[in-house]
């Protein structure tokens, strides 16, 4: 059964994550041919000061660009290999979830 780690910067509300939850659901569930009860995602909330991309830290003034990464990995048991999705997003200012 997949579970998606996502490591994201601190400050999103209850309500992005869940509209986030809901679209990668989905798409798992379409994907993997998947019940969605199966799958699991986990946020942690990283701060600016603790987030490094290319030799800079995202509290780094002037940061342009951050690399988002999301790992999904098969539960103990499962029949599948894990899969490292990565997306690069360039933002000037304040980094913004919108689904």
């Amino acid at each position: 059964m997949p579970l998606i780690h996502v490591s994201l910067f601190e400050g999103r509300t209850q309500d992005q994550k869940r509209a986030f939850v809901e679209a990668v659901t989905a798409a798992v569930t379409k994907t993997l041919n998947s019940p969605p009860e199966s799958v699991d995602i986990i946020f942690e909330d990283v701060k600016k000061s603790d987030w490094a991309s290319a030799g800079k830290f995202a509290s780094d003034p002037k940061k342009t660009q951050f690399s988002k990464i999301c790992f999904v990995k098969p539960a103990p048991g499962a029949g599948f290999k894990a899969v490292r999705v990565s997306v690069k997003i360039h933002l000037r200012g304040r980094s913004r979830f919108r689904p």
